[in-house]
């Protein structure tokens, strides 16, 4: 009974996660395309794109500005959709019951170091946003802003977490395998 429960509980997280990461790009250029969904302002994080001195609000930026400020923000968006597919990679080995094996450990590192990526590509992505968003701005008023805040260094120490939990458990399959070849 137990085992049903997860196959049909991984199954279903598979998919959920398969999904997101389909829907991120679309969700990201959608929200360049209608100024950051002002429809949805209530349920949205405000901090989407961070405040960034001497930028104009969306909806006064130019096409052009907002589709190199879409190109951007793909950087980052690029890191998490591949962090969705392995997790949703990791929920299919988990509907085959397969835990402790090299592939699921394997791909528990593959998403703390996903994690890890998009956190310490982080200043980096605000640079190149914040030279991107006041680029039309009239010289002298152009910014450029390297962020780096205490939620960046909260998701880096959840990736290093990560990191260490696939450490164990790879140390953990190999005594397992050697105790199953020992006779």
């Amino acid at each position: 009974m137990e085992k049903q429960r997860i196959v049909k509980w991984s199954n279903i997280l598979k998919w959920i996660f398969l999904v997101a990461a389909i829907l991120l790009p679309v969700a990201n250029a959608g929200f360049w395309i209608t100024n950051g969904y002002p429809i949805l302002e209530k349920f949205t994080d405000p901090n989407f794109i961070p405040k960034i001195p001497g930028m104009k609000p969306l909806f006064e930026l130019s096409a052009m500005t907002k589709f190199f400020g879409f190109l951007v923000s793909l950087l980052p968006t690029a890191i998490d959709m591949a962090a969705l597919l392995l997790l949703a990679k990791l929920f299919a080995i988990f509907e085959k019951l397969d835990f402790f094996s090299q592939k699921s450990v394997q791909t528990i590192k593959k998403i703390g170091g996903c994690i890890l990526l998009n956190q310490a590509f982080y200043p980096v992505y605000m640079a190149i946003l914040s030279i991107t968003l006041t680029w039309e701005n009239p010289t002298g008023q152009r910014m450029l802003s390297i962020a780096l805040g205490s939620k960046q260094i909260a998701l880096f120490v959840v990736g290093l977490s990560i990191l260490l939990v696939s450490y164990v458990m790879d140390e953990g399959r190999k005594l397992q395998e050697e105790q199953a070849s020992t006779i």
